[in-house]
Formats: C-alpha cells, sequence, structure tokens
C-alpha cells in the first residue's frame, strides 16, 4: 500500500495545540488529545510527532475545529482523509479517486440545498486533489 501524506501540515497542528493550551492547560489539552502531557510539550517544542500521534492530533483536530469552523477546509480535508485511510493512494478504488467520489456526493448534495451554491471548501479540496 503506497504511503498517505498527512492531511494538514503540521504547524498547523502545532498552533491549533498551542492556541488551546493558552486557554486551557497543557494536561487537559494532552488529555483531549489522546497523549501524555510530556508527549505534547515535546510536539509545543517541535519534535515531530509519530504517525499514531499524527493521527490522534488530526482527529482531534477535526472534532475541536468544526464546531468553530462549519467546516474549515483544513477540517474537512483531515476528515476525509480519515475517512479515506487504508486505501492505497491511487487507482480506481484508491484513496485520492474515493475523495473526489465523496465530494461530487457533497457537492451535489449542498447545490440541491442551497439552490445551486455548494461550499467553498469543496472547490478548496476539489482544488487540492487535482494538484496532488
Amino acid at each position: 500500500m503506497a504511503e498517505r501524506h498527512p492531511a494538514l501540515p503540521v504547524h498547523r497542528l502545532r498552533d491549533a495545540v498551542a492556541v488551546r493550551v493558552r486557554y486551557r492547560s497543557l494536561r487537559q489539552v494532552a488529555r483531549e488529545v489522546g497523549m501524555s502531557p510530556t508527549g505534547l510539550r515535546k510536539f509545543l517544542d517541535g519534535s515531530e510527532p509519530y504517525s499514531a500521534t499524527r493521527l490522534k492530533l488530526e482527529h482531534w483536530y477535526v472534532l475541536e475545529r468544526l464546531p468553530d469552523d462549519i467546516p474549515s477546509t483544513d477540517a474537512a480535508r483531515v476528515a476525509l482523509s480519515t475517512l479515506t485511510r487504508g486505501l492505497p493512494a491511487d487507482g480506481a478504488d484508491g484513496a485520492r479517486a474515493t475523495e473526489r467520489r465523496l465530494l461530487d456526493v457533497l457537492e451535489r448534495a449542498h447545490a440541491r440545498a442551497t439552490a445551486g451554491h455548494a461550499p467553498s471548501w469543496i472547490r478548496e479540496l476539489r482544488h487540492g486533489l487535482q494538484e496532488g
């Protein structure tokens, strides 16, 4: 199976965690993410997360950001990547093709519900898939 690219740049995850830690404690945010306070401190200090930790951070990002940004392009990108995780990157049944099909369904549903106006995050994600 081909290696998947991370859904978000690590600096976006780090920035989101840093903002949350400012308003809560490091210990509380570590508990939310599902990692140790020491591990979260190392991540905030610049260490590169292991793949399992990165998944936890991405899932936390989606759960914590969606209520504020209904949905932000970044949160939608992580959610789409999460839904297609485990699929090979390319091919007819690969992650990218599946992500395109999911976006098609979402775009049609939004267009029907809003008289033809799909949210900008769908166009942005589609554009990113074409570049990738």
